[in-house]
């Protein structure tokens, strides 16, 4: 967590350290680039590029998080700093349009960072991936079902519960390994 206790900052900024691409229509034309992103918070973002943006120029940005869902939305740039050295510049930008989704798979992966125990390299599972393997239990279920109803066993009924059991039990315990 990057946030001292002394200041004063609306949410908690999380390093990334990962690739974005922003893009934005400005009276020069339509600009690109690809930019380093240094670190996240739920109202806005560090980040570095080699092209120069100007104050208050308004964004759109998309990035893989670590944990390996896409955020997408519009950023504006508040402040901006030129690197002499190098030919590089540091931003930092708010979030000004973030759908509800993309803010949700922000604020899962800023909660996960933040828990005991995290490391960057684990692979969280979010909303998607839940509901990935729910259908598949579904399917499972449904399929063990027709298996033992074509035989004509009267006692179909433990497909339907047993083969979702099974594998609910085994990504429960899954996911209990991967947290520690």
């Amino acid at each position: 967590m990057l946030t001292p206790k002394n200041e004063k900052r609306r949410s908690t900024r999380v390093p990334v350290n990962t690739p974005a691409s922003l893009h934005t229509d400005s009276h020069r034309g339509r600009v690109f680039s690809d930019v380093a992103v240094a670190n996240i918070s739920e109202t806005g973002v560090a980040m570095e590029g080699p092209v120069e943006f100007n104050v208050g120029d308004c964004c759109q940005m998309r990035m893989d998080l670590p944990s390996g869902s896409s955020l997408n939305g519009r950023v504006q740039i508040i402040w901006k700093k030129h690197n002499s050295a190098i030919p590089r510049f540091s931003y930092g930008a708010q979030l000004v349009d973030i759908d509800w989704w993309n803010k949700r798979r922000l604020r899962s992966y800023i909660h996960h960072y933040e828990a005991p125990g995290y490391s960057q390299c684990d692979s969280s599972y979010d909303a998607y991936d839940k509901a990935v393997v729910g259908c598949l239990v579904l399917l499972a279920g449904v399929v063990w079902y027709h298996l033992i109803a074509s035989f004509g066993w009267d006692m179909a009924f433990l497909g339907i519960v047993g083969i979702p059991l099974y594998c609910l039990i085994k990504f429960q315990s899954r996911r209990a390994s991967v947290n520690g």
